[in-house]
């Protein structure tokens, strides 16, 4: 009932320049969410189809508060790329249109959201298979696309959640919790293919690591976001995939460092830390504190 109200409401919308908010309930977010989730297959899919009908004109509208409202379901099109091997062609056209939203510095889009080189030392006593070498973490641009093939879906997945991470601030503290249980349960339901996914799981991780310190969302999500952290880099570490695992390495790292023991200090020596003699990520240097701050946007969070 809420989505035919928020549809019969919506209509127009992106048509009147002068209508500047899409109106909604948190209950309309969630019926909204819940459809996009949902298996074509199995069901009516009138409703779905109106619902993306109404987002693609949003996504199109070149109005940035419609815009905003279509990201609030990056989780929900991430989830569908991932899992399903046919997207229907209006979802498609839905997730290439949000893909595609002109932004004012498209050039400065960039992902894995990680621009610094790390110099490493990799070293896990128990398994040194990674010799002493410096690594530098490939980044690309977020690119138009125009279908979404099989062997662009990493590239895909990773551009919507670096767009997600840039409007996170402004997004729903719904949308946010949604972004950390939809990759618990990708890692959990769907670890084989996830092999194919490297880059989005290097963005995923610095969404992750924001909102592992957010007060905007409960604790208990905040404590998911950490175990999906750890999650990936056990993944990374069982497939050696040395970049994905140098992040998740020096995320993990941080954490330990920066408990409850280590609280009262502002910065902790990254190779003195007890919890790290078994596990170095990065040659020298110190790890400071940075809090997520929903004031602030396209600032880093993770300084090394």
């Amino acid at each position: 009932m809420a989505i035919r109200t928020w549809l019969s409401a919506s209509k127009g919308i992106a048509e009147n320049s002068n209508k500047k908010k899409v109106e909604y309930s948190e209950e309309t977010y969630i019926e909204i969410h819940n459809l996009l989730l949902q298996d074509s297959k199995d069901e009516d899919n009138s409703e779905l189809d109106a619902v993306i009908s109404q987002l693609y004109k949003f996504a199109t509208s070149e109005n940035s508060n419609l815009e905003q409202f279509c990201f609030n379901f990056i989780p929900a099109f991430i989830f569908k790329i991932v899992t399903t091997s046919d997207l229907p062609s209006n979802y498609e056209a839905l997730v290439l249109a949000v893909v595609n939203i002109k932004r004012p510095n498209p050039d400065d889009v960039v992902f894995p959201s990680f621009k610094d080189d790390i110099s490493s030392i990799y070293h896990m006593s128990e398994n040194n298979l990674i010799p002493k070498k410096s690594f530098k973490i490939c980044y690309k641009q977020i690119e138009f696309k125009e279908k979404i093939l099989a062997k662009e879906k990493d590239q895909i997945c990773s551009s919507l959640v670096e767009l997600f991470r840039i409007y996170l601030p402004s997004l729903e503290s719904i949308a946010r919790t949604n972004f950390i249980q939809l990759i618990s349960q990708i890692l959990r339901d769907n670890e084989p293919i996830l092999i194919k996914y490297e880059l989005f799981l290097c963005s995923s991780l610095q969404v992750l690591f924001q909102l592992n310190e957010s007060k905007s969302i409960p604790v208990s999500s905040g404590s998911l976001a950490l175990k999906n952290i750890k999650e990936i880099q056990r993944f990374a570490s069982d497939e050696l995939l040395t970049e994905l695992l140098l992040v998740s390495n020096a995320m993990v790292s941080f954490f330990s460092a920066s408990s409850s023991s280590c609280s009262g200090a502002r910065g902790t020596s990254f190779l003195q830390t007890p919890d790290l003699r078994h596990c170095r990520g990065i040659k020298s240097g110190n790890l400071v504190k940075s809090f997520y701050d929903e004031e602030r946007q396209g600032k880093r969070y993770l300084m090394i």
